[in-house]
């Protein structure tokens, strides 16, 4: 990536909930992550549903819940999928424009 020297990543897991935090250095636009989401495995199709500061995504009855923690964060459900091994996967990116970090959450359970 143009501009980016290096990135710090940090991770603080507690009991149903893993916070991860990366710091960019260097010159760039926007801090930012990308979370992939299990969207259909060939016979069952996710539910993914996406608000101003997180995104859900409900499968085989479990969930997994991704929640940006910076203020000016923006959440983006892109329109194309991705072939996995184990599926279809849909992918999420998290955007705090004019920042070097950004900070979010993950969730998952029973649904």
């Amino acid at each position: 990536m143009a501009g980016l020297q290096s990135l710090r990543t940090y991770y603080t897991q507690q009991p149903g909930l893993l916070t991860v935090t990366y710091e960019f250095e260097g010159e760039i636009e926007a801090a930012g992550a990308v979370i992939p989401l299990m969207y259909s495995d060939g016979e069952e199709q996710a539910v993914i549903t996406v608000s101003s500061d997180h995104v859900r995504c409900e499968f085989c009855g479990a969930y997994v819940e991704s929640t940006v923690l910076d203020e000016e964060a923006e959440i983006q459900l892109q329109d194309h999928t991705v072939a996995s091994r184990n599926g279809v996967l849909k992918e999420a990116r998290m955007i705090v424009s004019g920042s070097q970090r950004i900070t979010f959450t993950v969730r998952m359970g029973r649904i």
